[in-house]
């Protein structure tokens, strides 16, 4: 992994096209495209909501690859939280399949509305995550794609996975 620096045009898009990577390190700073979380035994993520912008609405996709995930009793495979609709704090049931490490995955994206519908935008422009890890939790500090100062504040969330 290579670092770079943001020029004046250069999107953290086309950086991680660049690098067909992950994860880019810009001024010193690790930023994930998506965040890649495995699961060996049957865990329990709870996702909770610490910030989010009003505009543009952000969201935290999660998606289950390699195992099940179940919320509220629902079986779910590919979600959206949306700050504007989601609870504060969800809990998912991730159980992985038989013989194979789950993997779970999580994204940064944003809704628009233009000409009158909402439009779903991810890895696009200046969109990012820095993610801090310790034991078992994830904070992600999110980048909308339009927000060109790179302050990573349009969404925050705590992610913590329990082995049960």
């Amino acid at each position: 992994m290579q670092e770079a620096r943001v020029l004046a045009m250069t999107y953290l898009s086309t950086l991680f096209e660049r690098e067909k990577a992950d994860v880019i390190v810009v001024d010193g700073r690790r930023i994930y495209g998506i965040l890649r979380i495995p699961v060996a035994s049957p865990s329990l993520l709870k996702v909770r909501r610490l910030h989010a912008s009003s505009a543009p609405v952000p969201g935290l996709r999660v998606k289950t690859h390699d195992g099940s995930a179940t919320l509220n009793g629902d079986k779910v495979r590919d979600l959206i939280l949306w700050s504007d609709t989601a609870p504060e704090e969800i809990e998912i049931n991730i159980i992985p399949k038989r013989k194979k490490i789950a993997e779970i995955r999580m994204w940064h994206c944003w809704r628009d509305r233009r000409d009158g519908y909402d439009i779903t935008e991810a890895w696009v422009l200046n969109d990012g995550m820095l993610v801090e890890h310790s034991n078992n939790e994830w904070i992600l500090r999110c980048n909308s794609g339009p927000n060109a100062a790179l302050s990573f504040d349009d969404l925050i969330v705590a992610v913590h996975v329990i082995t049960q």
